[in-house]
């Protein structure tokens, strides 16, 4: 009896060990894989953290500052006079030029108060405030006056300089841009400070400039085809693919590729920029005096727009 009594506990003695073993070899194979994967995250963030930092100094090589009597500012010139003043939309800086580089005449680009190296402030949270600094600007570089071409939330920026100084500028063009009384339909979430931490993460940048320039012909085909619902259109949806398809590959949309690689970085390469988003959304609310503007402006945006609203061109 004693020896059946001690070959039992020894057959149990045995299954738990084995049990033990079970269980063991997994969960020491499970914390192995999530460190792995921690290691493998940190070292991919190491790495876009100086991705972001090589591209930063790539571009900062190729812009100037000017020390002007309302504040610095930072811009780039592009090719050859004649020349047009471009201001692109938020948040862009002065590397933006969504495709206007390409048409044959020089650019001066812009980056405003609180985008790229130009420092936000006090006294630039307003248009008149932007206004002054990109009038100073002209007078440095030696213009007395300037054909302007502002995008999106620029739009406001650009209509203020044309009220505040209008022999200074040549004509104004408005490419679905705010013109004011706007309120942005994501104030909210800037003010509630969402989705920050990825927006200047260096690996969304990276992997965002990486993946997004390759959805151009997706962007593209939704614009024709929301376009064709608010206005009757004729566009069935595998025609609006395939004009899509051409204009990516002609490089028409050449434009919408560097545009959407630069937004996805923005905010990676300057971090302030995020905020200087919800300063944006604030001045778009201001009133612009369209009676006191006097010179010739052509706006041109798309029924379909659904981050300005279209009710700004109207």
């Amino acid at each position: 009896m004693a020896m059946l009594v001690a070959s039992v506990e020894a057959i149990n003695r045995r299954q738990l060990q084995v049990t033990k073993q079970a269980w063991f070899l997994p969960v020491v194979i499970v914390v192995g894989v999530l460190i792995l994967c921690c290691l493998s995250c940190q070292i991919f963030g190491i790495r876009n953290k100086g991705v972001i930092a090589k591209k930063r100094a790539e571009f900062e090589a190729l812009s100037k500052m000017a020390d002007t009597k309302e504040g610095s500012i930072e811009y780039r010139v592009w090719g050859n006079a004649p020349y047009m003043l471009f201001m692109p939309g938020t948040p862009g800086f002065c590397q933006t030029t969504v495709g206007f580089d390409k048409f044959g005449f020089g650019l001066v680009t812009v980056s405003r108060p609180g985008y790229g190296r130009t420092p936000m402030k006090p006294g630039l949270e307003t248009t008149t405030g932007q206004a002054k600094l990109l009038l100073a600007l002209m007078t440095d570089l030696g213009h007395e006056k300037f054909p302007m071409l502002c995008a999106s939330g620029a739009g406001i920026i650009g209509l203020r300089i044309a009220q505040l100084a209008p022999e200074r500028v040549q004509a104004l063009a408005l490419c679905c841009a705010t013109t004011g009384k706007l309120d942005h339909p994501l104030i909210g979430m800037f003010e509630r400070q969402e989705g920050k931490d990825m927006m200047v993460s260096p690996t969304a940048g990276v992997l965002g400039a990486k993946f997004m320039p390759g959805m151009a012909d997706k962007v593209i085909a939704g614009d024709l085809m929301t376009a064709n619902n608010q206005k009757a259109g004729t566009f069935t949806q595998k025609e609006a693919d395939a004009i899509a398809k051409l204009k990516v590959k002609s490089g028409e949309a050449q434009g919408m590729i560097d545009g959407m690689e630069f937004f996805a970085m923005s905010a990676a390469l300057y971090p302030e920029s995020y905020d200087t988003m919800l300063v944006d959304m604030i001045y778009y609310r201001e009133d612009i005096p369209f009676d006191q503007i006097k010179v010739p402006v052509h706006h041109i945006h798309g029924n379909c727009d659904d981050d300005i609203n279209y009710s700004q061109a109207e």
